[in-house]
């Protein structure tokens, strides 16, 4: 059966590009274009993996976060951020939160799918 992750973005380009990248590889995917969408398809969904852009309308990425590990029946999805931010201290972010990691955009396919492996352990 194929992992399932949200894709959370609210650039309609990277996430149908994301899509397309992450359905060729084998996996199911979900999308949400907001903080609000996203903890919705969370619940909804309940998916393998997040994939959680920072900047997002409504609610930005890391109150999504907080959100999700509030609850009980989301809290243990692993989280990979991403953002083309680079002046958040996202390294030192990730660690105090216990995310599973963060990628920088703009990332390949190739490093994209590795963080996703390797958070999934496929």
């Amino acid at each position: 059966m194929a992992h399932k992750i949200l894709l959370v973005d609210d650039e309609p380009l990277l996430l149908k590009l994301g899509v397309t990248v992450l359905k060729y590889a084998g996996y199911d995917v979900v999308t949400a274009i907001d903080g609000e969408d996203a903890l919705e398809q969370a619940k909804e969904s309940q998916p393998d993996l997040i994939l959680l852009d920072l900047r997002l309308p409504k609610l930005n990425g890391f109150v999504v976060f907080d959100i999700l590990q509030k609850d009980e029946t989301l809290k243990k999805i692993p989280v990979i951020f991403a953002t083309a931010d680079a002046t958040v201290p996202l390294a030192e972010k990730v660690e105090e939160l216990h995310a599973e990691g963060y990628l920088l955009k703009p990332y390949t396919s190739e490093e994209m799918l590795l963080k996703i492996q390797t958070c999934l352990g496929s």
